[in-house]
């Protein structure tokens, strides 16, 4: 098992689900999608990749878990309290380790507007400008986003 910690910004989500018809339904049809996620072995002074083997024929499940509770209680927790602001979601994002891609170019400009930083939110989102106008990302998905983004969040200083 890997355990993941995530810390999920409904403002966020729910933006870039109306912008680009995300439709990803949890069980009770709403999406319960992380906005920022990473394998808590990232977490860790000696960051990388980190899974349990559980195996329940070796012990009580209380000592087979006991591992993957550490890891909740002492590390995933900590990430939780840091990443409780739109501030420590935009470190979580900044820090990419464990992360998909997409999340930083989608997310990061977004909670950086969510806290009132335009200028800085609409400096990330030029990396999408750029692979949109260049032809190298022409997916409709951003062409959306970048329309929704613009329209709620438009650019106040000229480019």
């Amino acid at each position: 098992m890997a355990p993941f910690a995530g810390v999920r910004c409904t403002a966020v989500e729910e933006r870039i689900a109306r912008w680009c018809g995300d439709v990803v339904p949890g069980w009770d049809e709403r999406s319960y999608v992380a906005t920022v996620s990473t394998n808590v072995g990232y977490l860790k002074r000696d960051a990388g990749w980190s899974e349990h083997v559980l195996d329940l024929t070796e012990g009580t499940p209380v000592e087979v878990v006991q591992g993957l509770l550490t890891d909740v209680t002492d590390v995933a927790l900590g990430f939780f309290r840091e990443a409780a602001s739109y501030a420590g979601v935009a470190r979580a994002l900044r820090h990419g380790k464990g992360q998909m891609p997409d999340r930083r170019l989608e997310r990061l400009p977004l909670v950086l507007a969510l806290r009132g930083d335009l200028d800085e939110a609409h400096r990330e989102l030029d990396v999408m400008r750029r692979a949109v106008e260049e032809g190298a990302c022409t997916t409709l998905r951003y062409l959306r986003y970048l329309a929704g983004f613009e329209e709620e969040f438009p650019r106040t200083v000229a480019r």
